[in-house]
């Protein structure tokens, strides 16, 4: 079910009581009622016109993927760890494989982490959360902030809707304040349904659409760009090393719901 955002709609004719230039006594009647009706109304249009006029004021910032192989103790500065901690498929049954950066004590003014998971297939949510709590249980008893969790599944285009449902069954296992967020393909913003694409946007805290495939950055990135552009949702993008100072994203880092750029490091562009 998409969900729709409520709209109120007022019907000022219906609210003016009727009155008749002869009847002096509903007249009289009537005023008092007209003046209140209207000091609500406009008073109802101030406050949206203060809500339109000044949105949440959000500062963009990078963050780094911590993957297979990579180390998460890391010189450069960031705002945050994408720090990949295993892998859910189904093989005949459910299973989960521990594939990332063990819980380890960090450097005291290392950025906070969030922990990422890569997913097959979509398992039970309350088995993510399971492992999630876990893993964030270890890396804060090491005096490690944990902020949150990211999912990386490549949903069908088509199935979007239905991985929204899944993310908000995630997040009623999740720890309460836990931030939730999921990686995004480039054809999401190109083919899903608005609606679609919107449920999931309701339910994570942010999408981070991912600018390349694979190795590769996408080509040609425009249709993407354009979108991201003009999206108010809030959305990161994540960049490959190559792809992190391009002009191609200039206009997407001034879109209304632009938060930052993640960046991932191939393994040949390591230290």
């Amino acid at each position: 079910m998409t969900l729709q955002p409520l709209q109120q709609t007022v019907d000022f004719q219906s609210n003016i009581p009727y009155f008749h230039a002869f009847h002096r006594a509903s007249l009289l009647k009537a005023v008092p009622e007209m003046l209140n009706f209207s000091t609500k109304i406009i008073s109802a249009l101030m406050v949206t016109a203060i809500l339109v006029m000044v949105p949440d004021q959000v500062s963009a910032s990078s963050s780094l993927w911590v993957w297979v192989g990579q180390s998460p103790h890391v010189q450069d500065d960031f705002d945050a760890l994408y720090v990949f901690q295993g892998q859910f498929s189904m093989k005949g049954r459910y299973r989960y494989d521990f594939e990332g950066s063990p819980p380890q004590k960090l450097d005291e003014n290392a950025p906070p982490l969030v922990l990422t998971y890569r997913l097959q297939s979509l398992v039970p949510p309350k088995m993510v959360a399971s492992r999630y709590r876990a893993h964030a249980r270890a890396w804060r008893k090491r005096g490690v902030k944990v902020e949150g969790i990211q999912i990386d599944y490549d949903s069908p285009t088509s199935k979007l809707l239905m991985y929204a449902n899944w993310i908000g069954r995630l997040r009623n296992s999740i720890e309460s304040g836990a931030k939730i967020s999921v990686t995004g393909l480039g054809d999401w913003l190109v083919s899903a349904a608005p609606g679609d694409l919107a449920s999931l946007f309701m339910r994570t805290n942010h999408i981070a659409f991912m600018m390349y495939h694979g190795r590769n950055p996408l080509e040609p990135v425009l249709p993407y760009t354009a979108v991201l552009s003009n999206t108010k949702s809030r959305f990161k993008i994540g960049l490959l090393k190559s792809q992190w100072n391009s002009e191609a994203f200039k206009n997407v880092r001034s879109a209304p719901g632009y938060l930052g750029a993640i960046q991932f490091i191939l393994p040949e562009d390591r230290k």
